[in-house]
């Protein structure tokens, strides 16, 4: 039930052109933090401008 809470949030977050990066199905981590790591300033029409 978490991770489709997680899952809706980062659909969210991507439609608001934030950047973000899935931690909890990273397969790289063998205890799978339930963790959704958003970049505050990372929205791409943003980082254009920079």
């Amino acid at each position: 039930m978490v991770l489709r809470h997680l899952d809706l949030l980062a659909v969210a977050v991507a439609t608001r052109s934030y950047r973000h990066v899935k931690l909890y199905r990273a397969e790289e981590f063998p205890t799978r933090p339930l963790r959704l790591w958003i970049f505050a300033l990372g929205r791409t029409s943003m980082s254009a401008s920079l």
